[in-house]
């Protein structure tokens, strides 16, 4: 497959035994990286005939191009589900659950440069799980803007609604 949409792969290697160790490498980052399906392989395949350079791509690429990006699982970028999740936009659950581990606070009212990272590394932990067909568990309840605030007399969270947590913000001096 690599060889026939990089037609100038020879120039890659100084002999067969190269060639031959470079293929136990690749198949050792395939096995790492958990790639081991038919379909990770065949995106990897259609990723490999866009690819316009005629040369091989690192072992890097080649399996990075096995893993889908969070659009053809129907999600957002990581950019764009910051952006939902720093507007309370929950439209999608994943969204949700990266943003609560980060901060719901943080995000919204923080500088983007301070928090995108961490968003991001917790909303690409569920894009994985998505890629591995892992199974979330069902939120208890699940609102388009769901907030808790903190009652000190009692310890524990109560809920919110979106007017009360909007108007609880309005009065937070920073």
């Amino acid at each position: 497959m690599l060889k026939a949409t990089h037609p100038a792969w020879r120039n890659s290697f100084k002999s067969v035994m190269e060639h031959d160790e470079w293929k136990k490498e690749l198949i050792i980052a395939l096995s790492d990286a958990g790639v081991n399906t038919i379909e990770q392989i065949d995106n990897c395949k259609s990723m490999s005939r866009l690819d316009k350079n005629p040369f091989l791509p690192s072992i890097g690429k080649i399996v990075s191009w096995c893993k889908p990006d969070p659009a053809s699982l129907g999600v957002p970028c990581a950019d764009s589900a910051y952006s939902m999740a720093a507007n309370y936009n929950w439209k999608f659950y994943i969204v949700y659950l990266a943003a609560h581990e980060v901060g719901v606070v943080e995000i919204r009212q923080g500088k983007k440069e301070q928090y995108f990272k961490q968003f991001e590394a917790a909303y690409l932990r569920y894009v994985s799980r998505i890629q591995n067909d892992e199974l979330f568990e069902k939120p208890k309840e699940f609102k388009s803007i769901s907030r808790s605030k903190f009652n000190p007399d009692l310890g524990e969270l109560k809920p919110m609604t979106a007017s009360e947590a909007f108007a609880l913000m309005d009065n937070i001096k920073l």
